[in-house]
């Protein structure tokens, strides 16, 4: 069974939406900045203080050809997908695309995610998720 893990939002500037999740909703820490290379985006967690809520993912695009600024062009500031943690990912993947669902991208180690294993995949009735593998 999946576990939710994060939502994602994609934004224009970390530092300024964080500071409206900080100042207007409150009740999160905030992690690091982490540049994915690889992605070619800057990612930041918002943590929920009582450790009740999801965390929010924000992710920055840093290139106007990254596949993340389209979605940011085309939506704004929104969420755009939903993690959720799985303990055998090649296993829930596969169950995954057996459902209809399409990969985007091939797997990869989530700067993020202490270089856990992850991928995207998408079905036209869920929208865009990630799976991230659980830590070990």
């Amino acid at each position: 069974m999946l576990k939710m893990h994060h939502i994602g939002v994609v934004v224009n500037n970390i530092e300024t939406t964080a500071k409206h999740y900080l100042k207007d909703i409150g009740g999160f820490t905030q992690s690091a900045v982490f540049f994915d290379e690889k992605q070619g985006i800057n990612i930041q967690f918002l943590y929920p203080v009582d450790k009740t809520g999801l965390p929010v993912e924000l992710i920055q695009p840093v290139s106007e050809k990254n596949p993340v600024a389209n979605i940011l062009r085309k939506s704004g500031v929104s969420p755009y997908h939903i993690c959720y943690e799985a303990d055998d990912i090649k296993e829930e993947y596969n169950k995954l695309r057996g459902g209809g669902y399409v990969c985007i991208g091939a797997f990869f180690e989530g700067v993020a995610h202490e270089g856990r294993i992850c991928v995207f995949l998408y079905h036209n009735e869920m929208g865009l998720l990630e799976l991230v593998e659980s830590k070990k």
